[in-house]
């Protein structure tokens, strides 16, 4: 009997919520933008322009049940003058310079295009702008020999939140 004590002990100790949180990523999301950049395809993506990038970091919580379920993204679009409000879905949305990465053990996709949605935005003070953002990606698995479509599916980038402001990335060039 005492080693069944014991054990019901043992197993309420393993069981309860003692550590669970311990080496776990939670959720986050960093929200900026630069004034007088440009979008570009090589890190860090904005670099000194005439334009404003807007840029959003996400990094999805960690499931410790599950090895390798670590995922982020970056966002960004630039914009040439986003004034005091700016609206851009359809065709407008399509023209527009953007850029998403995800970062995941996940498998590449070698094409990527912006299919449809929105990115709305309004001008809350000098240094920060709210952006709610709804468009959907739709990427595509090649095959590297044959150039067939393999796979094709869809991520959606979808927040809204206040961005703040920073200074341009500096980088080695920025030309692209």
């Amino acid at each position: 009997m005492r080693a069944f004590g014991v054990l019901v002990i043992l197993y309420a100790f393993m069981f309860s919520g003692c550590g669970q949180e311990e080496g776990i990523n939670p959720a986050e999301e960093s929200l900026d933008f630069f004034v007088d950049a440009k979008l570009t395809g090589e890190f860090p993506y904005a670099f000194s322009g005439d334009n404003v990038v807007f840029h959003r970091h996400y990094v999805r919580e960690d499931d410790k049940s599950i090895a390798d379920d670590e995922y982020s993204e970056d966002f960004f679009v630039e914009l040439e003058n986003p004034g005091e409000s700016f609206e851009y879905t359809g065709d407008e949305l399509k023209n527009l310079k953007t850029l998403f990465l995800y970062y995941c053990y996940c498998g590449y996709t070698s094409d990527v295009a912006l299919k449809e949605g929105s990115i709305k935005g309004t001008k809350k003070s000098a240094r920060k702008y709210e952006l709610d953002v709804d468009v959907t990606y739709e990427y595509y698995h090649i095959d590297q020999a044959s150039k067939d479509t393999i796979d094709t599916y869809t991520r959606q980038v979808k927040y809204k939140g206040v961005h703040q402001q920073d200074a341009v990335p500096s980088g080695m060039s920025g030309a692209n």
